[in-house]
């Protein structure tokens, strides 16, 4: 997943960033739970390979342990954890508002980057109270 997801977040930031339409403020996140390879400075280089740069809408997260992505993580169903001395994991991509309310959880990596920019285009839409 991992790569695939690089590479379709680079795309989709390009494809913002350079949308006249895209909301003003917009941010993607990817988040690691492998806390113990995943070191900030693993992170900034491996980010680097697939083109994120400091100071781009796009962050790479880690933790120095992964209590704090699995109390993300439980609220999206993401599911990881070793098994047999590798990482195994699900795949989840979270839209949020501007409230901070998930709007959209894509559960695998099978959306389109059409999709991702509808959603985040939505996701930035004033709220219309019921």
């Amino acid at each position: 997943y991992c790569p695939a997801m690089m590479r379709n977040f680079k795309s989709v930031h390009d494809s913002l960033a350079a949308d006249p339409e895209a909301p003003e403020e917009w941010q993607l996140l990817t988040i690691s739970f492998d806390s113990f390879n995943d070191t900030p400075e693993v992170m900034k280089n491996w980010g680097a390979a697939w083109g994120h740069e400091e100071g781009q809408p796009w962050t790479l997260l880690t933790s120095e342990t992964c209590c704090t992505v699995r109390d993300i993580a439980g609220n999206v169903g993401l599911q990881f954890g070793e098994i047999n001395g590798s990482y195994q994991h699900n795949l989840r991509t979270v839209i949020l508002n501007g409230q901070g309310c998930i709007r959209k959880v894509f559960t695998d990596e099978t959306w389109t980057n059409e999709e991702l920019i509808s959603e985040i285009k939505a996701a930035a839409l004033p709220r219309k109270d019921t």
